[in-house]
């Protein structure tokens, strides 16, 4: 069992690190282009599909692009098709977090409006010269299979084993055996507890069946989330 756990706790930092590097690589490059799109309100809103359609490399990174204006409501998307344009997210928290915070963040998971699937989003301000919020950029990663992050579901450790993730605000990111979009972690797990109190670790767990598995578990840097990884 030793070996075992040695072995799982491997796997756990590294598919950790790699999450982190992904979610760097996509923080700095929106906080980057953000930099980039200093203006006045009036020219980002007034522009906002062809600056946006500029966005190619950026866009390379997400699933989709918004760019939404100060009061919530979304300017322009990239791919451009779908109903995005136009809705209104002045009642998400991403949005709400981004406009009183002024820096780039990530979001808690939720389901979007537009395509109806599970999502996490990174934004970040934008600002005139006199940093007055002018919008607000948005870029989302799915949580289904077409995504780094939904990737994770079909990733194999051994014959049996598999990755989860959660976040420490108690939500389901990513379980391949869990079909429920966005479930919440269970209440009285130990596990679930130590991760959400930013532990790490690899311990036995208990499974439905009665039997038990072996689990390590690995904060990220970059989000508040965790990685499990757990045999059989």
């Amino acid at each position: 069992e030793s070996q075992a756990r040695v072995q799982l706790a491997t796997h756990a930092d590294l598919i950790a690190g790699d999450v982190d590097a992904k979610l760097a690589e996509r923080f700095d490059a929106m906080t980057r282009v953000a930099g980039n799109l200093t203006m006045e309100e009036e020219s980002l809103l007034s522009r906002a599909q062809p600056i946006l359609n500029r966005q190619a490399a950026l866009a390379s990174l997400f699933h989709r692009l918004y760019l939404i204006d100060p009061s919530g409501i979304i300017q322009a998307t990239l791919p451009e098709a779908g109903i995005g344009r136009g809705l209104d997210v002045s009642d998400r928290r991403f949005f709400q977090m981004t406009g009183q915070q002024m820096t780039t963040l990530i979001s808690e998971p939720f389901v979007s409006r537009d395509e109806g699937i599970p999502i996490v989003a990174i934004t970040v301000p934008l600002f005139n010269h006199k940093k007055k919020l002018i919008g607000i950029l948005a870029g989302t990663i799915n949580l289904d299979e077409r995504s780094f992050l939904g990737d994770l579901k079909s990733l194999k450790i051994g014959d049996t084993g598999f990755v989860g993730m959660g976040t420490r605000s108690g939500f389901v990111l990513i379980h391949p055996r869990q079909e429920n979009q966005l479930g919440q972690l269970s209440d009285g797990n130990p596990l679930h507890e130590a991760a959400r109190e930013g532990e790490e670790g690899v311990t036995l767990a208990p499974m439905a069946n009665g039997q038990q598995r072996l689990v390590a578990y690995r904060q990220l840097n970059e989000a508040p989330w965790f990685v499990t990884v757990s045999l059989p």
